[in-house]
């Protein structure tokens, strides 16, 4: 299985709860840093340079946070043998 094959297999697989938890806050914390990097210009916000850099740095780890998460899958249950015991 190719490198390709394998992520299209876990970006389509089923993500774990908790893994949609993050997936939703990375989306909600990206879009808030997304609005005040976009805001700033046209509505003469005039935030420091401090928080616009740090709105960038905000952005790229959400972006790594989603995409992680959207990569991982649940783990199949795995089936433990019943181990019989001697009748006596």
């Amino acid at each position: 299985m190719s490198v390709l094959e394998t992520v299209l297999q876990r970006w389509q697989s089923e993500t774990p709860v908790f893994f949609k938890k993050v997936k939703k806050f990375a989306i909600i914390l990206g879009t808030l840093a997304t609005a005040l990097i976009a805001a700033n210009e046209p509505s003469g916000l005039g935030l420091p340079e401090v928080v616009l850099s740090l709105c960038k740095y905000v952005l790229t780890a959400c972006a790594a946070m989603g995409v992680t998460a959207q990569l991982t899958q649940k783990t199949p249950p795995v089936e433990t043998p019943v181990e019989e015991t001697p009748q006596g």
